[in-house]
């Protein structure tokens, strides 16, 4: 009987050790403090996000939108381009009849000339202008803004110039009018 009392003891013994070792499932704390630790970190990305983008609407940028690949002679080059960052603007085209690509830095002193010759004052936002094109050469431009004290430049776009022959060919080079 000693035996059995003891017998019965000790698996009492083992079970109640057992249940006490045994992995709890979670509690309701436990499920409240994983939601709010997970708002805690979704907030803190949506924070981290909203400055990045704020960040980058900061960022001095410049951009040609719309420039034609060739104007007639005589005609205006007619181009728009956008300037993005924080603060006032100032800005402008710069033009060469030799290309600026491969200069390493750029300054106003790089290019041959500048249209409008008083930089546009403004905002960020689209500007255009019309620079004449009085010879058939190529035209290299690039547009330039300082947006908040910061010098932007555009990347080198290039603009043919041509004669409308009476056919309605066009002409690129003096050259053309050789051939036969």
């Amino acid at each position: 009987m000693k035996l059995n009392a003891l017998l019965i003891f000790m698996i009492a013994a083992v079970v109640l050790v057992a249940g006490c070792a045994a992995p709890k499932g979670p509690s309701a704390d436990d499920a409240a403090a994983a939601e709010q630790v997970a708002a805690e970190q979704a907030a803190a990305e949506q924070a981290a996000a909203e400055d990045a983008a704020a960040m980058e609407a900061k960022v001095a940028g410049i951009s040609f939108v719309s420039v034609p690949d060739e104007v007639v002679i005589g005609k205006n080059i007619e181009v728009t381009w956008t300037v993005s960052g924080d603060g006032p603007v100032k800005t402008a085209v710069f033009y060469s009849t030799k290309s600026k690509a491969d200069v390493e830095t750029i300054t106003m002193d790089t290019y041959a000339g500048q249209y409008p010759k008083v930089m546009h004052e403004g905002e960020v936002g689209e500007y255009s202008a019309s620079v004449p094109a009085g010879a058939l050469i190529p035209w290299y431009m690039r547009a330039y803004a300082e947006v908040g004290g910061e010098g932007v430049w555009s990347e080198e776009v290039v603009v043919k110039t041509v004669v409308k022959l009476s056919d309605g060919d066009a002409m690129m080079e003096e050259s053309d009018a050789m051939e036969e």
